[in-house]
């Protein structure tokens, strides 16, 4: 059996394969990505390019994107890498789940983003648009019910004035 901590091939060479640590993000819903922030899936794979190590993964991967560090030169050294990776990630999450302090934040934040749209005068414009769509409709629709009353008015004055002639 080989030893796992040097690398194969022909005593280390240009054609020699390396040491690759290879990620890539769950195949999981997305409903328990919202309970807990999905962890990258890690693979230490031996292999000659970055390429190479990355289609070793890629049906485990089914499509998720891929991610390659190194090459490193034995497996402890990918390992190592590994390690230091899975810890970055920790301390970020641990950082990111401190509780909100401030329960008003939301609010704020609510406040500004409207009083942001307030003062974009691209929205003023389009709502200048929607109303005056709205009063030509509204005077269309009044000339519309207006005129055959109008007509009435006109077709009774002409029977007057049929009846005064004759």
């Amino acid at each position: 059996m080989a030893n796992d901590s040097q690398p194969h091939g022909s005593g280390g060479g240009p054609g020699s394969n390396q040491w690759w640590v290879v990620s890539y993000p769950p195949v999981s819903g997305v409903s328990s990505r919202l309970i807990q922030p999905a962890q990258p899936i890690y693979k230490i794979v031996e292999a000659p390019t970055e390429s190479k190590a990355k289609d070793k993964v890629r049906t485990e991967a089914a499509g998720q994107p891929i991610s390659a560090d190194g090459p490193f030169k034995t497996r402890a050294d990918a390992q190592n890498a590994e390690q230091q990776r899975r810890q970055k990630i920790a301390k970020t999450e641990q950082a990111g789940s401190l509780p909100n302090l401030n329960p008003l934040s939301g609010i704020e934040a609510g406040f500004t983003g409207f009083f942001n749209v307030l003062t974009d005068g691209k929205m003023w414009r389009s709502l200048g648009w929607i109303a005056l769509g709205i009063v030509l409709l509204a005077m269309g629709i009044s000339l519309w019910l207006k005129l055959p009353q109008k007509a009435f008015k006109v077709a009774e004055s002409g029977a007057e004035a049929a009846a005064v002639a004759a």
